[in-house]
């Protein structure tokens, strides 16, 4: 995961992400037009600091929604948007049918462009395909993994230099 998870992904018992979530695209332009730029890792600390003061979510009362843009979150496609909880799930429905569309065609460029790869795929039986995409996940993940290791090493030297190895308490 990159960036500030949506609230499906956030653990709402852990007080570093039971309000995290709700900072997602939060209006941070200043009157001056200077953005307001922060770390996950410091809106897991506000997130904490509010739980500790009390301030819990009530989904009973929440009447917006933070709706990612077709194919999710991506730092070259559009940013997503919060709606009503109504218009929500509308929009769901209609970002599910297009990233399943925006698939269909990606799909049949890249077995165009390979014919040899349509032709094995297209000879696999359903159970050999099942076999190969539980495979490919495998992978994914696995390389999905380490690539959020590595980010998240990466992100502890960051946070340790912007902080100049300061404590919360200092």
């Amino acid at each position: 995961m990159s960036g500030i998870p949506l609230q499906h992904e956030c653990n709402p018992d852990d007080p570093e992400e039971h309000l995290l979530w709700s900072y997602t695209k939060l209006p941070m332009k200043v009157e001056s037009g200077v953005y307001l730029v922060a770390m996950v890792s410091a809106l897991r600390k506000w997130s904490k600091q509010q739980y500790d003061a009390g301030i819990r979510h009530h989904p009973e009362l929440q009447t917006i929604e933070f709706v990612p843009p077709p194919g999710g979150i991506s730092m070259y496609g559009p940013p997503g948007e919060w709606l009503s909880i109504e218009k929500a799930s509308q929009r769901r429905v209609e970002n599910a049918e297009a990233t399943q569309r925006e698939f269909e065609e990606l799909k049949d460029q890249v077995l165009a462009s390979m014919p040899e790869y349509a032709a094995r795929i297209n000879s696999m039986t359903p159970e050999e395909k099942a076999a190969a995409r539980e495979d490919a996940k495998s992978k994914l993940t696995e390389s999905l993994s380490n690539m959020q290791s590595l980010l998240d090493v990466l992100n502890q030297d960051t946070d340790d230099t912007a902080t100049g190895g300061e404590t919360e308490e200092s």
